[in-house]
């Protein structure tokens, strides 16, 4: 919450930043994923300090980052330029917060928007090989908060996806000693990192709740 950008003379003013560090852009990981803390700690504690702020973030994304097809561009910068980027992770958060708003307030705009961004991004990445160029742990995430939506609408071509990356990966990418290698090109991560998120993908589709 420290990190709202209260620069009025910004683009789309709001939005919380990357780094906190001159001239860092305004991203949806650095909003979708404290909206959807928020809504915990709301749940947790009844507050509506964590609510609001929620809320807010949530709704600041969805002002400035919203693609047309419902999905969610990467980062806008103080000009207003926006990276179009269309990163697993990015979706995957602003679709657990809605399902959270929605759980919380009962408003189905919520849940609507939860499931055009779910169906856009199935369709996107099961038509591609996308999935496959982004880090582990970028689709776990991503896939946690399908699961979440799944609980709702029952849809089941999120577990379909879930399933054929989880078996792609476990054809593909596991070593003779059970650690997975990362299909990011760019990852660099270590085994044991790249290995914990697909420990998680493999528990949710087993049947793991995707809020703990």
């Amino acid at each position: 919450m420290s990190g709202w950008d209260t620069t009025t003379t910004d683009a789309c003013p709001g939005g919380v930043f990357w780094e906190d560090t001159a001239g860092s852009p305004r991203n949806t990981v650095s909003n979708g994923p404290n909206a959807e803390a928020g809504l915990l700690i709301y749940q947790a504690t009844g507050d509506n300090y964590y609510l609001t702020w929620a809320e807010q973030m949530y709704n600041w994304v969805r002002t400035c980052l919203l693609a047309p097809s419902g999905m969610y561009y990467d980062h806008l910068d103080s000009a207003g330029t926006v990276n179009t980027a269309l990163w697993s992770y990015n979706q995957g958060t602003m679709i657990g917060a809605g399902v959270l708003l929605y759980d919380i307030t009962g408003q189905s705009s919520y849940l609507q928007q939860a499931t055009q961004t779910a169906n856009a991004s199935v369709q996107y990445y099961g038509s591609n090989n996308e999935l496959y160029q982004q880090p582990d742990v970028f689709n776990t995430i991503f896939f946690r908060n399908l699961f979440a939506l799944a609980q709702v609408d029952h849809n089941s071509a999120y577990q379909a996806l879930a399933a054929s990356y989880a078996n792609t990966a476990w054809a593909q990418d596991r070593q003779v000693t059970g650690l997975f290698t990362d299909p990011d090109p760019n990852g660099g991560e270590s085994l044991v990192n790249q290995t914990a998120p697909m420990a998680e993908l493999y528990a949710l589709l087993g049947g793991s709740p995707p809020f703990g």
